[in-house]
């Protein structure tokens, strides 16, 4: 008896287990759902109910119906970005797809002599860039998919297409920038492209930067040679270099020369790179930019619409930049950012090519004459006097460029940092466009410089600094030897700067030393005769003794030198500059 009881427990337990591996093999075959790779790319599928929908690879989406006995048959549209569609047949054998498709304009796929299969490599679905879960992919627009056969062939099983959902407007509230970006200049060798989803008002946006590398073309001119052999190690198989964007910030925003700067990593980067895309008027200027190497790239930018006008694209990317705006603004380095910007631009060498350096003005073989335009920086004198900064210029290749601070655009005592970016630079002439920034609040402004060279000036170079609504006349003053920029002033023609002076109470013969700082300790900035006249007076030191204007103003000489010898006072010969005790000054009588 229990021998038969055990043979019927035995086959009951066969049975069972035939009817699980039965069941089980069931839900398998139904489950569509996972990250495919196929003979033209890979696919992101996600089943929902008779409904099958996903991304195609970088080129579009894939929506369709399941159908069969056991749900192994799909048929589907593939549509791409660019509007073009077509239809596919699958029939799935667990982790395997193989069926045909065909153009739209060919037909359906049965009798296609194109074949399309896949290999399912995991269970989870990669995250969708184009395929929306609220809004099915198909080309309603297209009459030839409305009135021919193709929604009739995809409602094979009585089973009907899904029309058009009403859903709210995401699009409420983009703003200008939102948009594509194809960067050119890369000949056939590379397409590089960024797609911005931007809403008004925010300082940060939704960046989507690709690039495609085709290794049978030569490096592009365009391009620092080092950057394109790291691009091409860098590809797949198909072509594509993974990017992950790291943060992204809006400067100038709301104004005609918004910038959209992008941080990314390519695999293996310890530290971020720099994507700008810079609008200017309307047009766009585009540069790719190293931490070490300096610029990477630089040329003109055409724009095209947004990925998500051509293709489905989730609801939930609007949503997400919407309600999590920090998530994209990341973690921004406003130093490493300027340092990167301001970096060289060594792209002509790279390739070996070399240009001419402009004339940087005449050089003096004794020291005396006119120094150099590239020798150091130059004061920004407002027409009133003010000094507004300092900037010095460089060669950078083939290019001019430009750095230095400005003061005074924002309410902080502190300088502020300025990008210079070239904008049209004459043998005469140079315009330089600006981003001027207040520190570590991000804020900035736009503005532009326009100033003579001052190897080409007839005296001091004049310009106009334009800084927001400010228009400022300009000129360049070189510092004399011991002054920096930043102590390089006008001074107003009253008090102890209404006078010029001699030097007195120096032996005949003798030279007095000039310090750096009101102080005999401090550093030589240079020496001057004891009958040396004529001197300029720069500012007194007003921590030991204020000279009050209106009271020099009306005191008699001796009166004046008195004052004067209760203090150190700055003076220069219009060759150096530096401070000295003001025992050894006399006025000059007017």
């Amino acid at each position: 008896m229990n021998s038969m009881l055990n043979v019927w427990a035995r086959a009951a337990m066969r049975a069972l287990a035939l009817f699980v591996l039965a069941f089980a093999s069931q839900v398998s075959a139904a489950d569509w759902s996972g990250t495919w790779t196929s003979d033209y790319g890979e696919l992101r599928l996600i089943r929902d109910g008779d409904r099958l929908y996903g991304d195609y690879a970088e080129r579009g989406t894939i929506e369709g119906l399941v159908f069969g006995r056991k749900d192994e048959l799909v048929h589907a549209i593939f549509m791409y970005t660019d509007g073009r569609w077509g239809t596919v047949l699958w029939r799935r054998d667990g982790d395997r797809l193989n069926g045909r498709w065909n153009w739209s304009a060919n037909g359906l796929p049965a009798n296609s002599p194109n074949k399309w299969s896949a290999t399912r490599t995991s269970a989870q679905t990669s995250p969708l860039k184009y395929a929306d879960a609220h809004r099915v992919g198909y080309p309603f627009g297209d009459v030839n998919f409305t009135e021919g056969p193709f929604q009739s062939w995809l409602e094979t099983g009585n089973r009907p297409v899904p029309q058009p959902a009403t859903e709210p407007n995401r699009r409420d509230n983009l703003s200008a920038l939102y948009g594509g970006y194809v960067l050119s200049g890369l000949d056939q060798a590379f397409a590089i492209e960024a797609d911005v989803l931007h809403f008004r008002g925010a300082r940060t946006a939704a960046v989507d930067f690709s690039v495609f590398v085709n290794r049978g073309e030569a490096c592009p001119t365009s391009m620092h040679l080092q950057f394109c052999n790291e691009l091409r190690s860098l590809a797949d198989g198909r072509g594509y270099v993974a990017v992950r964007s790291t943060g992204t910030t809006i400067v100038n925003l709301n104004h005609a020369s918004e910038t959209v700067e992008t941080t990314f990593r390519l695999p293996g980067d310890r530290d971020d790179r720099l994507l700008r895309l810079h609008r200017d008027g309307n047009s766009f200027h585009g540069s790719i930019h190293h931490r070490q190497r300096g610029l990477d790239y630089e040329g003109v930018v055409r724009t095209r619409p947004h990925l998500c006008e051509q293709t489905a694209c989730q609801n939930a990317v609007f949503a997400d930049l919407r309600a999590n705006p920090a998530r994209y603004q990341g973690n921004v380095d406003r130093g490493a950012i300027l340092r990167m910007i301001n970096g060289p631009n060594r792209i002509a060498q790279s390739h070996g090519r070399s240009t001419p350096a402009p004339n940087p003005g005449p050089v003096s073989n004794n020291g005396a004459g006119p120094r150099p335009l590239f020798t150091d920086a130059w004061a920004i004198l407002e027409e009133t006097g003010d000094n507004l900064g300092e900037i010095a210029f460089s060669l950078d290749g083939d290019r001019l460029a430009a750095s230095g601070k400005l003061r005074g655009f924002f309410e902080t005592a502190e300088d502020h940092d300025v990008v210079f970016t070239l904008s049209t630079w004459t043998s005469e002439a140079v315009a330089f466009d600006l981003v001027v920034y207040a520190g570590q609040s991000g804020e900035s402004k736009q503005g532009r410089l326009l100033v003579e060279l001052p190897s080409s000036a007839p005296a001091v170079p004049r310009g106009t600094l334009f800084v927001e609504d400010e228009i400022l006349l300009v000129e360049l003053v070189r510092p004399t030897n011991g002054l920096s920029p930043r102590e390089v002033f006008d001074t107003p023609a009253i008090g102890i700067y209404g006078v010029s002076y001699r030097l007195h109470n120096v032996p005949q013969g003798r030279t007095l030393r000039l310090r750096e700082k009101p102080d005999r300790n401090a550093a030589v900035t240079g020496s001057i005769t004891a009958n040396a006249s004529g001197l300029t007076m720069l500012g007194c030191d007003e921590r030991v003794h204020r000279i009050d204007s209106l009271a020099f103003e009306r005191a008699d000489m001796a009166a004046r030198t008195d004052m004067l010898s209760r203090t150190w006072c700055q003076i220069s010969n219009g060759q150096i500059a530096g401070w000295l005790p003001g025992l050894y000054l006399s006025p000059e009588a007017n």
